[in-house]
């Protein structure tokens, strides 16, 4: 059995779901590692949507 150290207890293993559809985990693919933070609240698929309205409202104002 693996001890843990007592500098960094374990966390609670919860995992965020996605801010837009709250089916699927919330994390960000970048630089091809795997980021899961406070800051990335969109699955991938919402937030390419999100990119994709974007760029979409874009081209319609040009």
């Amino acid at each position: 059995m693996a001890r843990q150290s007592p500098e960094r207890p374990r966390r609670a293993a919860r995992r965020r779901t996605c801010r837009e559809c709250g089916e699927h985990p919330a994390v960000f693919l970048y630089c091809g590692r795997v980021r899961a933070d406070r800051a990335h609240d969109l699955c991938p698929r919402c937030a390419r949507r999100a990119i994709d309205r974007l760029r979409a409202r874009q081209c319609e104002a040009a």
